[in-house]
């Protein structure tokens, strides 16, 4: 099992645009679980093809 700060970090491999998104949450005080968590305008939890088959998880 792979944790929260795991996870983003493959997470923000995916595209620069999911990176500064991550980038930006970590700056304003997030932890690593709760930008995981987040519902919403949250590129993680957007599912597409292209993203499942690049996520490590």
């Amino acid at each position: 099992m792979h944790t929260a700060a795991e996870r983003l970090i493959a997470a923000a491999a995916l595209s620069p645009e999911i990176e500064a998104w991550i980038s930006l949450q970590l700056k304003a005080g997030r932890r690593p679980s709760e930008i995981l968590g987040l519902p919403g305008d949250n590129p993680l939890s957007r599912r597409t093809p292209a993203n499942d088959n690049r996520w490590p998880y």
